[in-house]
């Protein structure tokens, strides 16, 4: 078994093929098995032509000598080709070979008796291998090629244009002729047939290998495909959710609604078991939790739960490094902090809640699964957890906008109020007139409306009285504030287009009255500006004291309307200096 096994290797070691991929190797190594069968045809028929050579078949010595070096030129060829093919020029030495055998048969066959010469039974050799190793066409042009060559030969022969040199005896003829078409069945009805044979076992059987590795390929391959699918059906459930929570929040204007909707849309789409949003405190020292999604944690929201920024705790270390942290398991987590409230969680996830570059809080999701978050999911989420930030940032900046909006609307309003007061207090003005027969007049205070009743009125209101009239009763409104009111009274009640008309009049009219008031003010603070010219013009005009003085007493007790005016200068203290 050990020297079969070495003859195995020996031979192995003769045919392989050098620094080619597969298939190359495996063509050049069922080549170099016929060139070594070629070396043994060669020498079978070297074997020939010797032994006719013994039995005196050979007319003169020499066609023994030309019909050896025949021979041993054919085992030189198939010697040099085996050595290039194992150094990898396999498909060169393929077609080197074989048309120079095609070559070398020809030259017998014209050196030995022409178209008569047994050498025409040797094509056989370089046929069959033109259409193994080559096109199949290549043998076909071959065939061609040798039976084009016979009938050159003979009609040369025929019209003395050639003759052979070498013109063997019948006798050799008919032993040489036996001894070529033996070999020749046996190299190519045998050898051949059978290295053809066994290649396209080998081919099928790694044809057969390919096909069952390429199906185990192509399962594996659907596996990957329909797990790679799934992948990406979750995050694209998980994109489509994160879409709509976006589009949820971002149309709520209220904190704790938004807050609120965000923790339980995110729990019941994605399926969580506890989501919580923590914000921090404006000195940026502890994580408060606002709102959470669990039972666990309205009981952490009714004791205020909170962690300190930095402290244990993912939700800490989230908050201060602005980095998203996952706790695969829980239990073996150093930075996880041991809830009470949350038993059942095995895997948790935090992400920072980031605005205009600062982090104002965490986003808080926990799972009863082990390792049920991957770096897939942060990437996915923090888009969650970047609308999240933005929507708060908006709804703050909105409550502060209004908050500001309201204290400017207050702080006109009661500007406007003041001014009314003023101008009415200046024109010395009664606030009350009533209409009657044509006439205006006067109210009588007990005829009047009490001043909370006129408050109370924002639009144009029908009552009925304890007399039956029915009263109604128009507020004239100047930013939310009620100046005034207009009542109308009649027996019949009042209908809709008269309220209606009432309504648009009394809004003219508040417009009217405001800009009236702004006029009158506007000349005012004209009045007062020219007064403030003159004065200062013609006190200093003066050049003495005493006539600045009597000016200056004269001019600002007739612009403020007073009966009196002095001035008065005090003398100096004994103890001022100087």
């Amino acid at each position: 078994m050990e020297h079969q096994r070495q003859h195995e290797v020996l031979w192995t070691r003769l045919v392989s093929v050098q620094g080619a991929d597969a298939e190359v190797a495996r063509e050049g190594q069922f080549f170099n098995t016929l060139l070594v069968v070629s070396i043994c045809v060669a020498a079978c028929m070297a074997l020939a032509f010797l032994v006719a050579g013994m039995r005196g078949l050979f007319t003169f010595p020499h066609q023994m000598g030309w019909g050896l070096a025949f021979s041993g030129g054919f085992i030189a060829l198939s010697a040099f080709c085996l050595h290039q093919t194992r150094q990898g020029r396999v498909a060169e030495m393929l077609r080197l070979y074989i048309w120079a055998n095609f070559l070398g048969t020809l030259g017998f066959c014209l050196l030995f008796n022409g178209y008569q010469s047994v050498g025409w039974l040797l094509f056989f050799w370089p046929v069959s291998l033109a259409g193994t190793f080559l096109e199949p066409g290549d043998a076909v042009r071959m065939a061609v090629g040798v039976l084009l060559s016979y009938g050159v030969v003979v009609i040369g022969e025929l019209f003395d244009v050639y003759a052979p040199p070498i013109v063997l005896t019948l006798e050799s003829i008919r032993f040489l002729a036996l001894s070529f078409g033996f070999i020749m069945l046996v190299a190519t009805a045998g050898v051949i047939n059978y290295l053809n044979m066994l290649h396209q076992r080998e081919a099928l059987s790694q044809a057969r290998h390919l096909t069952e590795t390429l199906d185990e390929t192509r399962r594996d391959l659907e596996q990957r495909v329909l797990a790679r699918t799934g992948e990406l059906q979750e995050r694209a459930d998980q994109l489509q959710t994160i879409a709509e929570l976006s589009r949820a929040t971002a149309s709520i204007l209220d904190m704790d609604d938004l807050l609120e909707t965000t923790v339980h849309l995110i729990s019941d789409r994605l399926g969580y078991y506890h989501a919580g949003i923590f914000l921090l405190d404006a000195a940026g020292d502890w994580a408060m939790l606002r709102v959470a999604s669990s039972e666990g944690g309205e009981k952490m929201l009714a004791r205020g739960h909170r962690l300190r920024v930095g402290g244990q705790g993912i939700v800490g270390y989230v908050a201060q490094t602005g980095i998203p942290r996952i706790a695969s398991n829980v239990g073996e987590d150093a930075v996880w902090f041991n809830n009470p409230d949350l038993p059942l969680t095995q895997s948790e996830m935090a992400l920072p809640l980031v605005a205009r570059g600062q982090t104002i809080g965490v986003l808080d999701i926990q799972t009863q699964e082990r390792s049920a978050f991957t770096e897939q999911d942060v990437d996915v989420l923090r888009v969650l957890a970047d609308s999240i930030a933005i929507a708060i940032a908006n709804t703050r900046s909105l409550q502060e906008t209004r908050a500001a909006l309201n204290r400017l609307a207050r702080y006109q309003e009661q500007d406007t109020f003041m001014a009314w007061r003023q101008a009415l207090a200046r024109r010395t003005m009664r606030l009350d007139y009533r209409y009657m027969a044509g006439l205006v007049s006067e109210a009588q205070v007990e005829e009047t409306m009490a001043l909370d009743q006129v408050d109370t009125l924002h639009e144009v209101t029908s009552v009925v009285d304890d007399a039956g009239l029915h009263l109604l009763l128009a507020p004239l409104r100047l930013q939310e504030r009620t100046l005034g009111v207009l009542t109308f009274e009649r027996p019949a009640p009042w209908s809709d287009d008269e309220i209606q008309l009432t309504q648009f009049v009394v809004e003219q009219l508040s417009l009217a009255l405001d800009n009236a008031r702004l006029l009158e003010q506007t000349r005012l603070a004209a009045q007062q500006e020219r007064a403030r010219s003159e004065i200062v013009a013609s006190v200093r005009s003066l050049s003495t004291t005493d006539a600045i003085l009597r000016t200056a007493a004269e001019e600002l007790g007739r612009a403020l309307k007073v009966e009196r005016s002095r001035i008065q200068l005090l003398p100096p203290d004994e103890n001022t200096a100087l």
